[in-house]
C-alpha cells in the first residue's frame, strides 16, 4: 500500500457513493467495464485502484475521486485517532485529551526510527492540534492559535496564516482549520471566523458522512449562528441555525439541538419574530430531559439578565 493513504477509508466512501446511487457492483461493472471483483476489492481496501479505473468510476458516479483520494491520505497509525479527536472538538472532554496524549505517547515509544517520515510528521501534526486544544481549554487563546498554524506548517515550510485559503487540506487539517475558526471568533474576529468555519462546512458537506463528521457540521452551523449573532446580523444567525436543525432532523440527531434552538430563539427575538417563546423553551426543555439541568438553568438566568424573556 502506498504510506499515508487510508485506502480501507476510502473504498468505504466509495461503496457509500454507490450505495446512494441504487447500484449494485454487477451494475457498476456492466457500466464501467470493470470486473466485479476488481470493484470490491476496491471497495475493500484491498487494492490500490489505478488512475484510469478511478476516472471511469469517477465518471460514472458523478465524483472527483482522485480529488476525493487526497481526503484519505492519513496513515493508518493515526487515522483511528481521528474519531478521538472529534470528540475534543464538540464536547470539550478534559479527560479524553488526557488519554489521547497518553496514547500518542505509547504510539511514538512503538514507533522505530525508519518508519516512514510522513508518518512522523502525522504524529507531530496530531500533537500539535491536541495542544492547541489543550491550551484553548486552558484560556490561552493566542498561544493555542499558534499551536494550530505549527501543525498546519509541519508539511508546508512556505504556509503563513494570511494566505491559508491557497493550500489544499486533508480531511484532518480541515479539523485544524476549523478550530482556527473558533479561535478567530473568541478573538472577536468574526469575519475571518465565518470564512474558515463556512470553507470547512462545505467540505464537511461534500464527503460521505461519518457520525463524528455529522457533529462536526453541526458544531459549523451553530458557530456560524453565534458569530452572525455577535455580528449583529440575526436574519443570517437565523438561516444558519434552521440548517443546523433542519440537518439534525435530517439524521435523526440530538447532538446540539437545544444550542442551535436557542440560538433560533434570541436571532427570532431580535427580529421581531413573534415564535422565539416557542424556540427558546424547547431549548430549554431538550436541555432537561437530556440531563443538562445546570445549563438549562444557565441559558434561563442569561435570557432574563439579558433580553428579560422569562423562560421556565
Amino acid at each position: 500500500m502506498i504510506p499515508g493513504i487510508d485506502f480501507t477509508c476510502f473504498g468505504m466512501k466509495l461503496q457509500e457513493i454507490r450505495s446512494s446511487l441504487h447500484l449494485t457492483r454487477i451494475e457498476v461493472a456492466v457500466h464501467t467495464g470493470l470486473s466485479k471483483d476488481t470493484i470490491y476489492k476496491i471497495e475493500k481496501g484491498m487494492v490500490i485502484p489505478k488512475y484510469d479505473t478511478l476516472e471511469i468510476l469517477g465518471y460514472l458516479y458523478k465524483e472527483d475521486l482522485l480529488t476525493l483520494l487526497t481526503f484519505y491520505r492519513e496513515s493508518r497509525h493515526v487515522y483511528e485517532f481521528n474519531q478521538k479527536i472529534d470528540g475534543l472538538i464538540y464536547n470539550n472532554d478534559v479527560e479524553a485529551l488526557s488519554r489521547i496524549k497518553k496514547q500518542f505517547d505509547t504510539l511514538k515509544m512503538e514507533m522505530d526510527t525508519n518508519s516512514i517520515q510522513l508518518i512522523h510528521g502525522l504524529i507531530e501534526q496530531y500533537e500539535m492540534f491536541i495542544t492547541g486544544i489543550e491550551t484553548l481549554n486552558c484560556q490561552k487563546t493566542s498561544e493555542s492559535l499558534g499551536y494550530f498554524l505549527k501543525a498546519l506548517s509541519i508539511d508546508r515550510p512556505t504556509f503563513r496564516f494570511e494566505s491559508w485559503r491557497q493550500f489544499k487540506y486533508s480531511l484532518f487539517e480541515i479539523r485544524i482549520i476549523l478550530m482556527l475558526g473558533i479561535v478567530e471568533s473568541m478573538l472577536s474576529e468574526y469575519e475571518l471566523s465565518n470564512e474558515m468555519i463556512r470553507f470547512c462546512l462545505k467540505t464537511l458537506n461534500n464527503i460521505a458522512h461519518k457520525d463524528t463528521e455529522k457533529f462536526l457540521i453541526l458544531k459549523c452551523y451553530y458557530n456560524l449562528s453565534y458569530n452572525y449573532h455577535c455580528l449583529n446580523e440575526h436574519r443570517k444567525a437565523l438561516f444558519f441555525s434552521d440548517k443546523g436543525i433542519a440537518f439534525c432532523q435530517t439524521h435523526y440527531l440530538s447532538y446540539a439541538l437545544p444550542h442551535l434552538l436557542y440560538r433560533k430563539g434570541i436571532a427570532q427575538f431580535l427580529i421581531g419574530n413573534k415564535r422565539y417563546l416557542t424556540s427558546l423553551n424547547m431549548s430549554i426543555q431538550l436541555l432537561k430531559i437530556t440531563g443538562h439541568t445546570t445549563l438549562a438553568e444557565t441559558f434561563i438566568r442569561v435570557t432574563y439578565d439579558k433580553y428579560k424573556i422569562k423562560l421556565s
